[in-house]
């Protein structure tokens, strides 16, 4: 199962690459402030996913250390999208 595990968070972590990649040359190109937030939101999800990995690998954090650590994430991912929305 843990092998299940650490391919699943290695997919979120290149997938979260690759759209941060796109979000920000959509930005480049058009230099419109949404798609900064939404590559900004990426990023967030690039580092939850290595923070999961790094875990699953090492136990950095301890348990209680990761579930604050994934919830702040959480709360900034959401937040990053909600300003988005917002965005001009």
């Amino acid at each position: 199962m843990k092998i299940i595990e650490n391919l699943l968070y290695a997919f979120v972590v290149v997938l979260s690459f690759a759209l941060t990649g796109i979000a920000l040359a959509s930005f480049l190109r058009t230099r419109k402030g949404k798609l900064l937030l939404v590559a900004l939101a990426f990023i967030f999800f690039l580092v939850k996913g290595v923070i999961l990995t790094l875990e699953l690998s090492f136990d950095l954090l301890g348990q209680e250390g990761l579930l604050i650590a994934l919830t702040l994430i959480d709360v900034a991912i959401l937040l990053t999208i909600f300003f988005a929305m917002f965005k001009s």
